[in-house]
């Protein structure tokens, strides 16, 4: 399984409300028809944060937020 890493600046309103930041990347996969596996907050600090995803097909996840993508990575 792959997932992508997303690292950003203030994601949505990481730092502020993580509940509403993850909510709203997984409204943007379910949207698109995705299947999310997993989906976790790794780390926020300041106005960064960086949050892992586990979507089926990952490849429409990673063209999703390709903007915002920091890395792909086989999970662990």
């Amino acid at each position: 399984m792959k997932q992508i890493t997303i690292i950003t600046k203030d994601y949505h309103g990481l730092t502020a409300d993580i509940a509403s930041a993850i909510a709203h990347l997984a409204k943007r996969l379910r949207d698109a028809d995705l299947h999310i596996r997993s989906m976790r907050v790794v780390q926020h600090h300041g106005d960064w944060g960086t949050i892992a995803v586990s979507a089926d097909p990952i490849e429409k996840a990673r063209d999703l937020v390709k903007d915002e993508l920091f890395s792909t990575t086989p999970a662990v």
